[in-house]
């Protein structure tokens, strides 16, 4: 939670979603909205959702050349 309001300071809005990751659609939404802001709510939980689902997938394609 400390790291959050300096990556949105010195980065951008977005850097504060990006910093969570997968996360960013339900467990640190509340952060998220408190430092970047209601607008970017919407971005946060499409982002995590799109991470969530692509982790699987990337997963096995780099356990296939391993």
């Amino acid at each position: 939670r400390l790291a959050s309001p300096l990556f949105v300071k010195y980065f951008d809005k977005l850097a504060g979603i990006a910093y969570w990751g997968a996360t960013s659609m339900d467990t640190t939404l509340t952060i998220i909205v408190l430092y970047s802001g209601k607008e970017y709510a919407i971005i946060a939980v499409f982002i995590g959702i799109v991470l969530t689902i692509l982790v699987p997938v990337i997963s096995t394609i780099i356990l296939k050349f391993v």
